[in-house]
């Protein structure tokens, strides 16, 4: 009986060390250096070149992450031109989706194209939320700069709506369509058969649309939900970063 338990609490040790490491969603990146590579897929990731630290939380430096469409995505793709790699400075935050992180940038700035050694991170330092660096916040909203400041996990609701419509990424609030959980997943606007809209948003990795995606699994038909996001877009395509994703109870094809 012994050795069974033994066994077992082995193999428990062994899955947790092998355990992928996955910050919390809402982590920031607050101006982290690093370098951008592009897969033989056309997909980029992003290696931080120090430790991504969350309380007890560690993602070593090095770590790759998956870097989502986005305008911030496409600014990379600017600053590599023929290249494969580049050196940037990211401001951003991650996601979460299946046990896996996801880097959404909001601002990226091209640094010197040279191989740079993870350094021991500096100790922790409050930013002033009003010390803006101004190549940053000719682009991205102050009121986003200093939610981005001013701590390492948010909220990303507060986020959306920070942004205005005078940046690339604006925030989409009460919304209402169809999600599509299929291969190709994406958001469709309703227009109540005025025809208004029939534009397709596809959808970022993140906690809101796993967890919608699981409620669809055991679902019958389609729902209608309502939404707030925030849209950006990468290479001619519109995407969207579910924060909430509330399902409507109308009569027909009516809103409620």
């Amino acid at each position: 009986m012994n050795r069974w338990i033994l066994i077992a609490a082995f193999l428990w040790i062994a899955t947790i060390a092998g355990a992928a490491v996955v910050l919390p969603e809402g982590f920031v990146l607050n101006g982290t250096e690093g370098t951008a590579r592009k897969n033989t897929d056309g997909s980029w990731v992003f290696t931080a070149d120090n430790d991504l630290m969350y309380i007890r939380t560690v993602l070593p430096a090095g770590s790759a992450l998956s870097v989502s469409p986005s305008g911030g995505l496409e600014q990379i793709r600017t600053f590599a031109k023929d290249s494969d790699w580049t050196r940037v400075k990211v401001w951003g935050i991650l996601t979460s989706y299946k046990k896996q992180n996801f880097l959404f940038p909001m601002q990226v700035l091209a640094l010197s194209r040279t191989e740079r050694k993870a350094e021991p991170p500096l100790p922790n330092k409050r930013i002033d939320p009003n010390a803006i660096d101004s190549a940053v916040s000719d682009v991205i909203p102050v009121e986003v700069m200093k939610i981005l400041r001013s701590q390492s996990k948010i909220d990303l609701a507060r986020l959306g709506e920070a942004i205005d419509a005078g940046s690339k990424d604006f925030a989409l609030i009460g919304k209402t369509g169809f999600i599509i959980p299929d291969k190709d997943k994406y958001f469709a606007p309703d227009g109540f058969g005025r025809k208004v809209e029939n534009s397709r948003l596809s959808l970022l990795p993140c906690l809101t649309l796993e967890d919608t995606e699981e409620k669809l699994a055991k679902a019958f038909g389609r729902y209608r939900y309502n939404i707030s996001g925030i849209v950006t877009a990468y290479d001619g395509r519109q995407y969207l970063l579910l924060y909430r994703a509330t399902r409507t109870y109308s009569n027909r094809n009516f809103t409620p």
